[in-house]
């Protein structure tokens, strides 16, 4: 069945809090479709990264470029504080111009913040490496998404972003097949998807590309019962197919 949640009902239940986006491809389109729908529903929202996010991606909030001081609260606004030397992707505010944001006045609320806080170059799972993801402390919910495109796949660089930590972690070769048991493994691993994440954050995963899979919904519904078994740290499940207009199809909870 198809939802009709939309992103922001799903990660931020309460509209409040902080949520860190890492994982594999997607993250950026969680972003762009939570500024949409804020604009939409005219419900006040900042997005920004603790990483890096390409300028050319096509959000729909106002920019606010500024490393050291906050956006309004009113209105959805891309927070950023500098950019690369290349000029392609922006960099977000420092980590102490973030944590200023999120506490410096309680009337009127302050919004949701929505945090890209982890790079996948495009490959549909990421091993997280040295000093990965930059999740900050005071988040509340995680979210890691994994794009469901690689199972089954070979196994390789092009497939798993940085690929010599998926090796050592996941015990994997060149070529072999990505399996459920390898995304169980790595959402379970001390050093694996959920690394970074604060002890008080809720964890959510998010299996994206779902219109990838031979049998779509029911298959990767079958894929999310399949984890949520054996993975009691997860305070949720979203199957989603971010590219197609039906967004969110399925959505497992304790």
């Amino acid at each position: 069945m198809i939802l009709s949640m939309n992103i922001l009902e799903a990660l931020f239940p309460q509209h409040q809090g902080s949520v860190a986006l890492i994982g594999g491809g997607g993250k950026t389109s969680v972003m762009r479709w939570g500024a949409q729908i804020a604009k939409q529903q005219q419900k006040n929202l900042w997005l920004t990264t603790t990483t890096k996010i390409l300028q050319s991606s096509p959000i729909e909030a106002e920019h606010w470029h500024n490393a050291g001081t906050p956006p309004p609260s009113d209105g959805q606004w891309l927070w950023t504080g500098g950019s690369t030397a290349e000029g392609k992707k922006w960099t977000g505010p420092s980590l102490m111009a973030l944590e200023r944001g999120r506490i410096r006045v309680p009337e009127p609320p302050l919004p949701p913040l929505l945090i890209e806080a982890d790079g996948s170059a495009g490959c549909p799972i990421k091993v997280p490496g040295l000093g990965e993801p930059v999740v900050p402390s005071w988040c509340t919910m995680v979210a890691v998404l994994v794009g469901l495109s690689a199972l089954g796949k070979p196994a390789g660089p092009e497939t798993l972003h940085r690929w010599p930590q998926a090796q050592e972690i996941l015990s994997l070769k060149q070529d072999e097949p990505f399996t459920k048991n390898h995304l169980k493994t790595l959402l379970a691993h001390p050093e694996g998807s959920f690394r970074a994440t604060p002890p008080e954050a809720k964890k959510i995963l998010i299996l994206n590309q779902s219109d990838a899979l031979f049998g779509k919904t029911r298959e990767a519904k079958e894929l999310a019962e399949f984890i949520a078994k054996s993975s009691s740290f997860l305070h949720g499940i979203l199957i989603t197919s971010l590219a197609t207009d039906e967004k969110i199809q399925h959505m497992i909870t304790p």
